[in-house]
C-alpha cells in the first residue's frame, strides 16, 4: 500500500473509505480506482505499470469492489475473522 500512498498521497484506508462512498453516491474518481489496481499488482507483478492497471479496470470495473472485499471482508454476524480471539 506503500506504492499507492507515494502515487496517490492519501493514506490507503482513507482512500478505500472515499472509493467505497463514492460508489454508494453514484460518483467515481478512475484516478484513484486505478492506482488501487496498480498498487495491488505490484506486489505479485512488480513490473506492472499504471496503464496495465488501467486496462485491467477497464475490463474488470469490479476490480476494485473484489480488492476492498479481500482487504476488509464483512464479519458474518456469529463469526469471528480468521485469527481472532475469542472472549474468554
Amino acid at each position: 500500500m506503500i506504492e499507492f500512498e507515494d502515487a496517490t498521497g492519501k493514506p490507503a484506508i482513507d482512500a478505500f473509505q472515499e472509493a467505497e462512498q463514492a460508489a454508494a453516491e453514484g460518483r467515481v474518481d478512475f484516478k484513484l480506482l486505478r492506482n488501487i489496481v496498480f498498487a495491488a499488482l505490484k506486489r505479485h507483478h512488480p513490473d506492472a505499470t499504471i496503464e496495465t492497471a488501467g486496462t485491467i479496470l477497464s475490463e474488470d470495473t469490479q476490480i476494485v469492489q473484489s480488492l476492498l472485499a479481500a482487504v476488509a471482508p464483512e464479519v458474518k454476524p456469529g463469526k469471528a475473522r480468521a485469527g481472532a480471539k475469542r472472549p474468554a
